[in-house]
């Protein structure tokens, strides 16, 4: 749903933005380069920006005939955290904005904003509240992009939850719903005219309920079972399909708090998802998601993690693809003050009804070098590699970046 990302880093990569996940090494412990944040009554804010020069070799994703650019980004965040004995309220937003000096048509913009709440109703009965708004870009290498696309489209994301969870003795009982709103930009061609992405926008309604079972306070075995409603703004696509679908899942895994070795939780499921048009073939599939924080040593943090789902399309005779993404990364002090991290991703979508499936390979890393409490240096680089049953499709990016990080 949400999805909070601090864009401080390098990376191009993962398909579906073209540009991977920026690896930030963690945060340094020690008490000295932690930021401090600002006080501001009963919350603490905690404002950043980070700015410097991009470096990559391969700016359109193309096949061939790459052409490398150089651009300059800025990197603003602010996070704010109530600083309550209970209930608790936090704020997010940061942006990436990348202007490149020799090709302005791929600059990029991206923004995320998050607003949660936890209220502590009763000693066991909390209610949870959150709205997010993503600002992304779609890659050039996205198979509903067209290939005379002047410049990538925007795609904007509102998504909203909320929650209640109530312990009985040993049993955790959550209840959730959630509302998205998805749309996508027109799109401005190559010699004029504009191709419309009206048929693309689409609501999405969908409610969730969890089970859990506490064998130990540090272990959670659970199930769940939910369904969500997609409904399109345009009920008959441009190309004469009727996209609405309804979607079930049922899924069982196991939450673990082995703090501070291990936390987090993963899962196993299955999905269906039917579609209105007996044109489009449905989609099912086994589904895995998990997201695991492992901490070998006080200096070194692993995470695991992985997601799945059916994402929309809107190419002639495909009702949408079976996704799959699977992550690590690392973070390690090499010294207090000097961090490294790195991240490696590999993501996999099949289409349904048509030839046709994409694999992304994302690898990422970085280097932290706290000045003061303040100021950090940061460098990177990433590579990625994209794989597509179409032929020619196929591309490489490699970029470097370096930046400077103030923080409060």
């Amino acid at each position: 749903m949400a999805v909070v990302s601090a864009a401080l880093g390098l990376a191009y990569g993962m398909q579906g933005a073209a540009r991977a996940q920026q690896v930030t090494p963690a945060p340094v412990t020690d008490d000295a380069y932690q930021p401090g944040g600002v006080g501001a009554g009963a919350f603490i804010a905690y404002p950043s920006v980070e700015t410097g020069l991009e470096i990559t070799d391969n700016v359109f994703a193309a096949n061939t005939g790459r052409v490398s650019d150089v651009g300059y980004f800025v990197a603003p965040e602010l996070r704010v955290e109530s600083d309550w004995a209970r209930h608790q309220t936090r704020f997010e937003v940061s942006s990436r904005h990348l202007f490149f000096f020799g090709n302005p048509s791929e600059d990029e913009t991206r923004v995320n904003v998050v607003l949660g709440t936890r209220l502590d109703l009763f000693s066991r009965t909390t209610v949870e509240t959150e709205a997010s708004y993503t600002l992304d870009q779609e890659g050039r290498g996205e198979v509903d992009v067209p290939g005379a696309a002047a410049e990538p489209p925007n795609e904007h994301s509102i998504a909203t939850l909320g929650a209640i969870e109530h312990q009985f003795n040993r049993v955790t009982a959550r209840a959730e719903g959630t509302f998205d709103y998805n749309l996508v930009e027109d799109v401005d061609l190559v010699g004029g005219g504009v191709q419309s992405n009206a048929d693309r926008n689409y609501y999405e309604a969908g409610g969730e309920l969890r089970l859990g079972y506490d064998i130990s306070p540090r272990l959670q075995p659970f199930v769940a079972a939910g369904f969500s409603a997609r409904r399109h703004e345009q009920e008959i696509d441009d190309n004469g399909f009727a996209r609405d679908s309804d979607g079930y899942n049922a899924r069982a895994g196991v939450r673990v708090e082995v703090s501070p070795l291990i936390t987090g939780e993963a899962s196993v499921g299955y999905e269906v998802r039917e579609f209105e048009d007996a044109a489009l073939s449905d989609i099912e599939g086994v589904t895995v998601d998990a997201d695991l924080t492992w901490r070998p040593t006080p200096l070194t943090t692993v995470n695991f993690r992985a997601s799945s789902g059916v994402e929309e399309t809107a190419t002639t005779g495909s009702s949408g693809a079976l996704t799959y993404s699977f992550g690590i990364g690392v973070d390690h002090e090499l010294r207090r003050h000097f961090l490294f991290g790195a991240d490696f991703d590999y993501s996999v979508r099949d289409f349904e009804g048509i030839a046709l499936s994409e694999e992304t390979w994302a690898f990422a890393a970085g280097l932290t070098y706290q000045l003061n409490r303040q100021f950090a240096v940061r460098a990177g680089y990433s590579y990625t590699f994209f794989d597509s049953s179409i032929a020619g499709s196929d591309y490489e990016i490699n970029s470097v970046h370096l930046g400077l990080l103030w923080q409060e």
